[in-house]
């Protein structure tokens, strides 16, 4: 593996590991240093989810895949799994019942998860093409 392309994914984690601290983690920087573990395992059990499939085809192959067949098994993972992800945050929009009893409304939460699974899933999907994909 080149070295630029074993940057790409390293760079990518730490956009996730940033995305994670910020929307998943609640960006609390006064306690960072006591969060930081359980933020790092959140994204060691989110990247298992979300490389296994093409983790598997590498393993089965012994290779990285095609890039016209791994583009697919890659794209497919990310929405299948975004979708997967998403489905209890689309029930709740679509319900639309406001809590306003919450400090937190449920709907707007929802809406902000479906968006920061998408971040999640595109970013996953090039982490995915770069290690587990041959260069076209």
């Amino acid at each position: 593996m080149k070295k630029q392309n074993k940057i790409i994914p390293i760079v990518l984690l730490i956009v996730m590991f940033v995305v994670i601290v910020l929307f998943l983690g609640g960006g609390n920087f006064s306690n960072f240093s006591r969060e930081i573990i359980p933020d790092l395992i959140t994204l060691l059990i989110i990247s298992v989810i979300l490389m296994i499939v093409p983790f598997i085809f590498k393993l089965k192959n012994g290779k990285k895949m095609d890039y016209s067949k791994g583009k697919k098994v890659c794209l497919y993972n990310s929405v299948i799994l975004y979708l997967l992800f998403s489905i209890p945050n689309f029930v709740t929009i679509f319900k639309g019942e406001h809590n306003y009893s919450y400090s937190l409304d449920p709907v707007s939460f929802a809406q902000a998860l479906v968006v920061v699974y998408l971040i999640i899933a595109v970013i996953y999907y090039f982490i995915n093409m770069s290690l587990f994909v041959k260069k076209d």
